[in-house]
């Protein structure tokens, strides 16, 4: 399950269908179906702290290939599968991914809480990887809500979070967020946030393919 959530982030990430792949086959040799339509087998299954997570991050390709219904029901059971084992911090992923689908399917309002509740969730839990993207989709969604104040404030919270982790892919979601931001309002400045943002992606993705 660990392997398989770190095949299931990066396969989200980057967009590597072998690497979703292999986080399916986690799941199912956990004994969860991932692509069972209810969360009642789930709870009948022996479950591992990780199984909601990997569950929850496997939402994001599903969303990422226009299956939003599947997106949404992994989620679902993800966050039942937390609150079966008492704890809500292992609904976090899931949280973000369904910030992700409110989003994609126009439901700004949902997709913002959500998105607050896997920043919470991912605060209390000490995941800064999880925080990076929860506060990404924050300062999209309230730019696209036309909140240019609340974007702009947490453009700040993911800039900072990333510039404490010092980490590339962190800091080419900051700058992703912070293109999405300026583009929202005309600014001129939002290109050269989003070519970084780009130029990490795309260094991201060469290396997976020449370790492969």
């Amino acid at each position: 399950l660990r392997l398989g959530l770190v095949c299931a982030e990066l396969g989200y990430q980057q967009a590597r269908g072998d690497l979703v792949r292999m986080a399916d086959d986690a799941l199912r040799a956990a004994g969860c179906d991932p692509d069972a339509t209810g969360s009642a087998a789930d709870q009948r299954t022996a479950v591992h702290p990780l199984l909601p997570r990997l569950l929850g991050q496997s939402a994001g390709s599903r969303w990422q290939q226009g299956d939003i219904d599947g997106a949404e029901r992994r989620a679902g059971r993800a966050m039942a599968l937390a609150d079966h084992l008492g704890d809500p911090l292992l609904g976090r992923e899931a949280c973000e991914m369904i910030a992700n689908t409110a989003q994609f399917s126009g439901d700004l309002p949902r997709a913002a809480e959500y998105g607050l509740r896997s920043a919470e969730l991912s605060r209390a839990a000490g995941d800064d990887a999880t925080l990076v993207m929860a506060m990404t989709d924050l300062v999209i969604i309230a730019a696209y809500a036309g909140d240019d104040a609340t974007a702009a404030r947490y453009e700040a919270e993911v800039t900072a979070l990333a510039d404490r982790m010092g980490s590339s892919i962190a800091r080419g979601w900051a700058d992703y967020a912070a293109g999405e931001r300026r583009a929202e309002i005309g600014s001129p400045d939002a290109a050269p946030f989003l070519e970084r943002a780009a130029s990490v992606g795309g260094r991201g993705r060469r290396a997976a393919a020449s370790s492969s």
